[in-house]
């Protein structure tokens, strides 16, 4: 039929000791340190990239495997997905507060 579907934005979810959700992060979260971070599509076949701009680089990583932010402070975290054949998702992007325990 000629139309290119585009991929699932990606979610966004942390785990902490207090917070055990399957719900994506929302804008305005407060986590208590450590968080432990996961990212889906739910584009079967999608690759994610990650970015966090408040680590002061523009450079994007693939998402492989959960990954622990320590450091109490603000963060932004950003996502999108690809898939081949595919266009790209929207990025998907979450503000929220981490403090100490």
């Amino acid at each position: 039929d000629g139309v290119q579907p585009t991929t699932a934005a990606p979610r966004i979810i942390a785990h902490t000791n207090e917070r055990c959700a399957e719900a994506p992060l929302e804008d305005g979260d407060m986590l208590v340190a450590p968080a432990v971070v996961q990212m889906h599509c739910p584009t079967p076949g999608a690759s994610i990239e990650w970015n966090d701009p408040d680590a002061h680089t523009d450079r994007w990583h693939l998402y492989t495997a959960p990954f622990v932010i320590r450091t109490p402070g603000p963060r932004t975290l950003r996502a999108r997905a690809v898939r081949l054949g595919f266009k790209p998702s929207r990025t998907a992007s979450v503000s929220f507060d981490l403090r100490r325990a």
